[in-house]
């Protein structure tokens, strides 16, 4: 007689509960290349995961925001934001 497993709700994964968005979303944001956004992810500036084995990453959005936040408060204003000293 096989015994009944209990039920389990299925986990799910903190990497997937992320809103994700590719390295080209970042490069036009900032307008800058590839290899930028890539170094930015192995040194742990951004976060994010590689799909592939040889590429394919996926950035967490978050960190994109985090990133911009800290430049701001380190340099001051945003200069998209019309702040003009006088």
């Amino acid at each position: 007689m096989t015994e009944k497993r209990p039920d389990r709700k299925p986990v799910q994964l903190s990497l997937f509960e992320q809103h994700t968005v590719p390295v080209v979303w970042v490069m036009k944001r900032w307008n800058t290349g590839r290899d930028t956004i890539i170094r930015m992810l192995h040194e742990g500036i951004l976060r994010g995961y590689q799909l592939t084995r040889k590429g394919w990453w996926r950035v967490i959005t978050q960190s994109v925001f985090d990133h911009e936040k800290n430049i701001q408060q380190e340099y001051g204003s945003h200069p998209d934001k019309g702040d003009k000293k006088a």
